[in-house]
């Protein structure tokens, strides 16, 4: 096995010719040059899908298509295009989007200096008028985080062996797909690392959810099921509600009846009106009645600080 093989995943459906030759051009200008693309075309009924590739299939020898005569949905058609992949690393490109030429180039690397089993880059989004707008520059890794929303975005990149060893993408979650696969991942044991560079456009059109976040609410409540299992298998009766906003989620914890006691250790000296606020902060808003509150006082002189202290 080739073990520098980066097998690039992209699922097509009608997807307008002018992106879906952009989106190959995108993988063929790669730096790195130790790459397959794997489409998969979901049933597409616009002829042009299939003379565009057969016509790059003619020309590119690590181009590989597969074919369905009945539509099955995000992951199914991924799954499809996963089947034919043979790298050691799946990265994952939606059929109407661009990579950087230096994109593969620093996954690869990021993998091989790491050892992550994900990787993950930051991404933008290309409009209409052909220019690229709304950086998304991400925090590296973090798994609380990522239980309240998907960050991670585009570029991600997960070892195949990862992928297969799960069972792949689960067409429960189309729409939120890639969100339960890395969830499932995580819970599994995959490290994650972080190339902090603008790697991936994604593309604003009508209808896609850069550009419209309302038009893909399923995939919402595909995220919401996705955290739901995640939490039911690492920390079971947390409870995951919907956040403020579209594709952002509210996990709550359960915990204990008769939990430790937690002290909290406030040092003054004087300054009355700073440590009235914080004693009164922490009787309002604090739910748990297992706390209590220790003034270390270093010698206020004050006596209104001393009255408030001891009003005996």
């Amino acid at each position: 096995a080739d073990v520098g093989l980066l097998s690039v995943v992209m699922p097509v459906c009608n997807t307008p010719e002018r992106f879906l030759r952009e989106a190959v051009a995108s993988v063929e200008a790669q730096s790195y040059g130790n790459w397959e693309l794997c489409v998969h075309d979901g049933a597409s009924d616009e002829p042009h899908v299939r003379h565009v590739l057969d016509e790059f299939q003619a020309r590119l020898p690590n181009l590989r298509v597969t074919r369905s005569d009945v539509r099955g949905g995000i992951a199914a058609a991924t799954n499809e295009a996963l089947a034919v992949a043979g790298g050691r690393w799946v990265t994952f490109l939606d059929h109407d989007d661009l990579l950087e030429p230096d994109a593969l180039a620093a996954i690869v690397e990021c993998h091989q200096r790491t050892g992550a089993t994900i990787v993950y880059t930051d991404h933008d989004v290309l409009g209409d008028d052909g220019l690229l707008r709304h950086p998304y520059f991400k925090p590296d890794w973090n798994h609380d985080l990522f239980l309240a929303q998907m960050y991670l975005g585009h570029l991600v990149s997960i070892e195949r062996a990862k992928i297969e060893g799960i069972g792949g993408l689960r067409s429960d979650c189309d729409g939120s797909q890639d969100y339960d696969l890395i969830l499932r991942s995580v819970a599994t044991g995959a490290s994650v690392a972080h190339v902090p560079k603008v790697l991936y456009h994604w593309r604003a059109h009508s209808g896609s959810t850069a550009a419209n976040a309302d038009s893909k609410p399923y995939a919402h409540d595909a995220g919401k099921r996705a955290i739901q299992r995640h939490v039911d298998a690492i920390h079971p009766g947390a409870r995951v509600d919907d956040g403020r906003h579209l594709f952002c989620y509210d996990v709550r914890y359960p915990y204990a009846e008769h939990g430790p006691l937690a002290s909290i250790i406030i040092p003054t000296r004087d300054g009355l009106d700073l440590l009235r606020n914080a004693v009164d902060s922490l009787l309002s808003t604090t739910e748990d009645p297992r706390y209590e509150i220790i003034d270390a006082d270093n010698g206020s002189v004050a006596p209104a600080t001393l009255a408030w202290l001891d009003p005996t």
